[in-house]
């Protein structure tokens, strides 16, 4: 989301709180990534099932945690489990500096081929973090609406009704201009 947004570099009490409001299940432990050569950007659950059926092993479903100045947030993330259980992050990260990745596993959470809307909380008071966190869910909302919470690629304005384009492009300009805003600022 921000540019400012990194792996936390230790699990603090803000990660642990944060953590534990999202499953108790387990604690959350560092990654280092293993990128796959056929492994794709925001493929997770696709990059793990092609690895089960090359390699074997299994899924494990969980969050990957990125703090940013003013935020911390969890994303929806699969990693590959290999035959001795230990696990790998096989995806490939946009931030091509990203090596290492902070996961908490969640068995709780089923991937039904459908997005899944990340977890925020503000780790600061400033109604410009909650108006984000606000216009980040209502985005996610807007761009998961019916058959859109199938894709997992780039929205094509075009083949949405006029109203729904603008609505997505109304949400995006907002949450880009808040977050100009929030990275100057922290």
């Amino acid at each position: 989301m921000s540019m400012k947004a990194v792996t936390p570099i230790e699990i603090n009490e803000v990660v642990k709180s944060f953590s534990d409001l999202i499953s108790k299940e387990n604690a959350p432990l560092y990654l280092e990534l293993e990128n796959e050569p056929d492994a794709a950007e925001l493929d997770c659950t696709e990059n793990v099932d092609r690895k089960i059926k090359r390699n074997g092993g299994k899924a494990q479903n969980g969050w990957q945690i990125v703090i940013h100045p003013f935020m911390i947030e969890a994303e929806f993330h699969t990693v590959w489990v290999d035959k001795c259980e230990k696990m790998h992050d096989i995806t490939p990260k946009n931030d091509k500096n990203m090596d290492t990745i902070l996961f908490l596993p969640d068995s709780s959470i089923k991937y039904e081929n459908k997005q899944i809307n990340n977890i925020r909380k503000s780790l600061v008071e400033d109604k410009l973090v909650d108006d984000l966190i606000d216009i980040c869910d209502r985005y996610f909302e807007t761009t998961n609406r019916g058959n859109l919470a199938l894709e997992n690629q780039a929205i094509i304005l075009s083949n949405l009704s006029p109203e729904h384009a603008q609505e997505i492009m109304i949400l995006r300009m907002e949450k880009d201009r808040l977050l100009s805003i929030l990275d100057s600022k922290y």
